[in-house]
């Protein structure tokens, strides 16, 4: 039915009396979904009655008889109007009309077409003047489209009368006489786009109230902006926009015809706002490429058209755009092959191969606001942000019948592809071309709403905002768009199509081999191997072995993803299904195997695997869990849903490894490291926090073990720096260079592997404690290698080890630290572990004898395995000193130094063969070898004992017993329960004062010394009379000096107290004393053999009383012998004060 104009209110009367009448009409047929369509008229004078009209009725009695009606037109409103808005609308009417003067000689009369926001101020709103029922010849600003140059004009400057409104159906028609054009610009038009053939505006149906109209390109039609846009909101700032031209910046469409609706209410409806455009040569030349970098060119088909959509423009609330919708048909003019490959995105190693005559399918309406968020390195990630109304369009690419072959979809790693050797027996295998990888079969009838981000970048231009970030468009293709397309695809229908690859074998610029079936599957990956490390991905057997059958889509998806960044930290399905990895170098395994997930505990792991085959930094993509592959299949998802704790981790774990290293001035081992996870440009595996496997040690290392938890001893990283392939005349093999950092660092201990004490605590009488380790690999060989440990003393000789010293000297210790290096002989490295040149440590014991043993110099020394138990003995050697003695006392003890060597402390472990390396570790002392080092004696004269005086000397304290007689150190004496100093044959010796030991028990130890005390004359030659002196205590001691003297007689007869003298004289002794006699500043020490028997031949002397022998030593390790007798009849005499008599 045509359209009908009733009455909607009664006509409103002004003034009173009324002198003009406004009437309101309502169109009854209203369209749905669109404006609400009205007419109006004004009468001076007269109230003429109004009834229903259709709309040539309403020109017949409205607009053409203007002796009653002085204005009329047409009015579209959001929604009906009230009653009460009618004077509003009168006065502005008036004012809008005075703004008119006359079009000719007796002419006073018009007609508008408005549209309002309401029905007040027309003012407020876009109208079409039609005086005296022509066109005004003026340009008329219909509403702005957003952005500098965007407001949209009709531009009717030289259209003069012979433009009248009129009619035609249900539509307002303007005729323009082909002069009239539709202009972009500000104050005026200044971009004429379409010079227009036909203007109308619609009354009825879905684009009522548009101004629909046809013509031709007037030059600037390219104006209203054909393509793609995103609205780009950058850390919850206002949104900017990021356009991707559809038309290559060549292509200006001259000559195209063009059909379009506009909606002045806005362009939020397609339907209300579309341009069909046909192409003067039926084709376009789009921004779209080839891998050739050929011109895509679009030819609209059937039902195509550009679709009005909402772009981001910082004045207006939206800016108008174009995108494209419906199926366009791909051509690539001039192209040498008929098979084409379309670039999807930045990089040529993602594809979609065509033929002429193939369709690209536009899907419009997509929201288009992405919410872009700026991590703290500056890494950005992307995601879907609030919707603002703007949109984008998505596309899809389809056969143009439904008979195969097939669009493929070529995807692999921009920065891992597959290369290949040529066909052909001549072609020569090193030289290698790139083919693509033929990953999916598209479906010929994609499913309803199928479709992807495919957007041109051959014509894109930096914008203000997010895009003039350097590297943003690339972060944005890769980090989003790249990802949601791929996601897209792996979801449509599989096709069965043989994808025509043959190839067996492919390389990629990272020296990754990968094994392929001859029908298109990927089997292994490969992606380093040499000596002893290994990782590979291949479908292997519940045995483990090989199955040689293709790798599973989602592995192989994962390794052919644009952007591939792989993190595996849980031993999922997949990885255990598919997965090997060996790790071994020089002597040291390493067992990577990330827990099961159930063993998966959230921001706590071990053995996680990076692969990098993508832009960017490790630091960077780490920290951003959207941008991993296959986060699903090698990761515990149910735990961390989003990959936030784990990228949490491996953040501080690589924040930690830069804090250690401090730019050179820190851990040097992790310079590597810490390079590579800032090197854009490098792209590999790493493996982190490996745990070493300890039955895989170098056997000299296992010792090690056995101061350390074993489970704290891990690889800070190993990884591969560079895969070369070696062509070896039928295939390829690997050669890859892997390097890696063992460190660990006990609590408390300094990175120079010194501990933060000198006593470590332990309820052991012996310990053993890794402090410190460092090994460094390059080129998959050990380069460096260092540690530090402490053996614990908290005994030695079976006394306590002291805290603190009771006088000057040294810091007290309870430990000695190993160090370890690395040597090479011959080109093989070994291991040494000793003490540190010029390191000492003083141990200061409570024992009865022992002021402080000083261990200068130790080492290590491996011993043959007994079963499964393995064995080191730690070799020191050092000097110890006497304990001095009290103010008054005796000094027998003498030595403030004597060097000894072989102390020996042995150590058993479990051996690399048990179930359990290092540990059941235990302790004994090894004494066998143990000894004093005979080093030339001197007298001692300085306050405390340094270690090079006692590396040089046996050093006797001043006022000592040494200091006397000629007394020569024998050894050190290791005593036990079943041997006494009785059964060595020594007897007791007196002392005046006492020494306060007792005859020595259970763990004893004492000090032998040979004293010379002259020759048996020249009458005798049978030889020398020797003293052998024995100073026993026993182990256990308080840290007062007690010990027992012992005196062993042999003279040319023997051991015994009976000698002879010039072969004539015998001499026998009861008992022997040994004392200290005051002698001015220094004192005396006196041998006195009581009760001295005499034999000349035959007779004794004396016959009565007795005679004792004095000998005396004089301070310069000199003696004398003197004799007195003794009557027992004569009075006692005084106390001797002095000795004297010859030496």
């Amino acid at each position: 039915m045509p359209v009908t104009f009733s009455p909607l209110y009664p006509p409103f009367a002004n003034p009173t009396p009324p002198v003009d009448h406004t009437y309101l009409l309502a169109a009854t047929s209203q369209p749905a979904g669109g404006p609400w369509v009205g007419a109006f008229a004004y009468a001076v004078n007269a109230a003429p009655t109004m009834r229903p009209l259709t709309l040539d009725q309403f020109f017949a009695m409205v607009i053409n008889n203007h002796q009653i009606f002085q204005h009329a037109g047409f009015v579209f409103l959001p929604q009906a109007p009230a009653q009460s808005s009618m004077p509003a609308f009168r006065a502005s009417m008036l004012t809008a009309a005075g703004g008119f003067p006359p079009f000719g000689t007796n002419a006073t009369l018009g007609g508008f077409v408005l549209w309002l926001q309401q029905l007040d101020s027309l003012a407020q709103g876009l109208s079409l003047p039609y005086p005296a029922y022509a066109l005004k010849p003026q340009s008329y600003r219909l509403f702005a489209a957003g952005g500098r140059g965007r407001t949209l004009f009709f531009d009717a400057s030289a259209v003069g009368s012979s433009s009248p409104l009129s009619y035609g159906g249900d539509s307002l028609v303007i005729s323009p006489a082909g002069l009239a054009a539709l202009s972009f610009g500000d104050a005026a038009p200044s971009q004429p786009a379409v010079k227009l053939a036909s203007l109308s505006v619609p009354l009825t149906g879905q684009t009522a109230g548009c101004l629909s109209f046809s013509g031709v390109n007037a030059g600037a039609l390219t104006a209203f902006d054909f393509g793609f846009d995103y609205a780009m909101a950058q850390d919850g700032g206002p949104p900017s926009r990021l356009p991707f031209p559809l038309l290559d910046s060549s292509e200006a469409l001259a000559g195209a015809t063009v059909n379009g609706v506009i909606d002045p209410f806005g362009f939020g409806n397609p339907a209300r706002n579309n341009l069909a455009i046909t192409p003067a040569g039926g084709s376009f030349v789009s921004a779209y490429r080839t891998v050739w970098n050929e011109k895509l060119s679009l030819r609209p088909g059937t039902g195509a058209q550009f679709v009005a959509a909402a772009a981001v423009d910082p004045v207006q609330p939206a800016r108008l755009y174009f995108a494209p919708s419906g199926d366009f048909a791909m051509t690539v003019p001039g192209a040498t092959q008929a098979a084409h490959r379309l670039v999807c995105g930045f990089a040529t190693t993602e594809q979609i191969g065509f033929a002429d005559g193939d369709l690209m399918r536009f899907m419009p309406g997509t929201p288009a606001d992405i919410a872009v968020t700026t991590a703290t390195n500056g890494s950005l990630t992307f995601g879907p942000g609030p919707n603002n109304g703007h949109t984008t369009a998505l596309a899809a690419v389809v056969k143009s019948g439904a008979t195969p072959p097939y669009n493929v979809y070529y995807s692999e790693s921009a920065n891992s592809p597959l290369f290949s050797p040529g066909a052909g027996t001549a072609q020569d295998p090193r030289l290698l071309r790139h083919d693509g990888f033929a990953l999916r079969a598209l479906p010929p009838n994609l499913p309803v709403g199928a479709a992807f981000p495919l957007l041109p970048y051959g014509a894109v231009t930096p914008t203000p905002g997010f895009a003039a970030q350097t590297g943003a468009l690339a972060a944005f293709e890769y980090g989003y768009l790249a990802t949601t397309r791929a996601q897209v695809i792996r979801e449509l229908p599989a096709q069965s199509a043989d994808l025509g690859d043959p190839r067996k074998i492919a390389v990629t610029p990272q020296g990754y081999i990968v094994g392929l079936d001859g029908k298109g599957n990927i089997v292994s990956v490969e992606l380093g191997a040499a000596a002893g490390c290994q990782l590979t991905f291949q479908a292997l057997g519940a045995d483990r072995a090989p199955t040689g059958q293709p790798l599973p889509e989602n592995i192989r998806d994962a390794f052919l993803a644009p952007q591939q960044f792989i993190v595996i930290s849980a031993a999922t399905a997949d990885y255990i299904a598919n997965c090997t990895v060996t790790l071994a170098m020089s002597g040291w395994g390493f067992s990577f195997a990330p827990a099961s997930p159930d063993k998966i505990a959230p921001g706590d792991y071990q053995s996680v695997l990076i692969i990098k085959s993508a832009q960017g930094r490790v630091s960077d993509l780490a920290s951003t869990p959207a941008a991993w592959t296959g986060y699903q299949q090698f990761n515990v998802a149910a735990l961390d849903p989003t990959g936030a704790v784990l990228s949490g981790w491996l953040s501080s774990y690589i924040a930690n490894a830069k804090a250690q290293y401090n730019n050179g001035l820190g851990l040097a081992g992790l310079q590597t490291f810490c390079e590579l996870v800032d090197d854009p440009e490098w792209n590999g595996f790493l493996c982190l926090n490996v745990p070493v496997a300890a039955g895989q040690l170098d056997p000299s290392l296992s010792f090690l073990l056995a101061g350390v938890d074993p489970s704290a001893l891990v690889a800070h990283h190993v990884g591969c720096a560079v895969n070369h392939t070696v062509y070896d005349g039928s295939s390829y093999a690997p050669d890859s260079a892997f390097f890696g950092l063992v460190h660990y660092l006990s609590p408390g201990t300094s990175p120079n592997g010194s501990p933060g004490s000198g006593f470590i605590a332990t309820s052991a009488v012996y310990d053993f404690q890794l402090l410190a380790l460092e090994t460094l690999f390059e080129n998959s060989a050990l380069k460096s290698f260092s540690s530090s440990a402490a053996v614990i003393l908290n005994a030695l000789f079976g006394d306590a080890v002291l805290g603190a010293p009771s006088g000057p000297g040294p810091i007290a210790t309870d430990l000695i630290i190993i160090r370890g290096a690395l040597q090479q002989n011959d080109g093989a490295p070994s291991y040494v572990f000793a003490t540190a040149p010029g390191a000492t440590s003083t141990f200061y014991l409570s024992s009865s004898a022992i002021d402080r043993i000083e261990i200068d110099r130790a080492l290590v020394a491996q011993n043959a395995d007994v079963d499964q138990t393995s064995s080191v003995t730690f070799q020191m050697s050092g000097w110890m000193g006497t304990l001095p003695p009290a103010s008054g006392d005796f000094d027998l003890l003498s030595y403030a130094a004597v060097s000894f060597v072989n102390f020996g402390l042995t150590m058993s472990y479990d051996s690399n063969r048990s179930p359990t390396p290092g540990g059941h570790k235990s302790f004994r002392r090894d004494l066998s070898g143990f000894t004093l080092s005979g080093l030339p004696d001197k007298l001692f004269t300085g306050s405390f004992v340094d270690t090079s005086s006692a590396a040089a000397n046996t050093l006797y304290r001043p006022d000592s017993f040494a200091a006397s007689f000629p007394l020569q150190l024998k050894g050190f004496v290791i005593g036990a329960d079943s041997k006494s100093p009785a059964d060595l044959g020594y007897r007791e010796l007196t002392t005046n004062p006492s020494t306060g030991g007792a005859s020595p028990s259970g763990e004893w130890y004492g000090l032998a010394f040979d004293l010379p005390l002259g020759g048996s004359g020249s009458l005798d030659a049978s030889g020398l009379i020797n003293a052998q002196l024995m100073f026993t205590w026993t182990a256990g001691g308080t840290g007062v000096a007690a010990y027992a003297p012992f005196i062993r007689l042999s003279g040319p007869g023997g051991v015994n107290l009976s000698f002879d003298l010039e072969g004539i004289l015998r001499f026998g002794a009861d008992g022997i004393m040994l004392s200290r006699i005051a002698q001015g500043q220094q004192s005396v020490y006196v041998f006195t053999f009581a009760s001295v028997g005499v034999t000349v031949f035959t007779r004794s002397f004396p016959p009565k009383g007795s005679t004792n022998i004095l000998v005396a030593g004089f301070g310069d390790r000199t003696l004398g012998w003197f004799g007195a007798y003794v009557d027992p009849k004569a009075p006692p005499l005084a106390p001797t004060q002095a000795v004297t008599g010859g030496h």
